[in-house]
């Protein structure tokens, strides 16, 4: 099975440490990786598990130590696709079938220490249909979203604001009219 791979290389190119995590049978897929202030490495993504997959987030402190893995389960597919630290708290975003209809997007707030959940925030786009987080970027009081957004006809963007609560302060959707980002219709 496919399992996590996390590696720290040193500023010569040679090698620090390298660990794998295996959450368990099936396929486990590490999409993002961000390192907190003290050197800790957190990594994010999705794992297999019950016939669909997780949201899965592990630690490992500075000298590549295990240090706690965090897991969201519902049920269907779900998955971490970006990772960001901020003031002890790490920000997971990703997508999520927690309804069991439509897949969401979703924001989840973990402290850092021992990985305790504090929040999960799921996001809807205007479609109503399949939603994806895609990417991140936290400026260290609010946190900017990026999704793609299924719509009736095609396909758009989801652009958010949150704060580091699980406030929104606002959300936009831009329809492509595209079934797909390559161009093809």
């Amino acid at each position: 099975s496919n399992d996590f791979l996390t590696m720290k290389i040193n500023a010569d190119g040679t090698l620090a440490w390298e660990e794998t995590f295996d959450y368990g049978s099936g396929a486990d897929v590490a999409n993002a990786i961000c390192i907190d202030d003290d050197g800790n490495v957190y990594v994010t993504g999705e794992a297999a598990a019950g016939g669909g997959s997780d949201v899965l987030t592990v630690k490992y402190d500075n000298a590549g130590n295990y240090a706690f893995d965090v897991s969201i389960a519902d049920s269907g597919a779900s998955g971490g696709n970006d990772i960001e630290f901020i003031d002890d708290n790490i920000y997971v975003f990703g997508y999520s079938n927690s309804s069991g209809l439509n897949q969401d997007m979703v924001l989840i707030k973990y402290e850092t220490i021992l990985g305790i959940h504090q929040w999960t925030e799921l996001i809807n786009g205007s479609g109503y249909a399949d939603d994806e987080g895609v990417q991140m970027i936290a400026d260290g009081i609010e946190l900017y979203l990026l999704g793609i957004s299924a719509q009736s006809g095609g396909s758009g963007w989801s652009i958010a604001k949150y704060d580091t609560d699980g406030g929104e302060y606002w959300m936009e959707d831009f329809f492509t009219g595209e079934t797909d980002f390559s161009g093809n219709n």
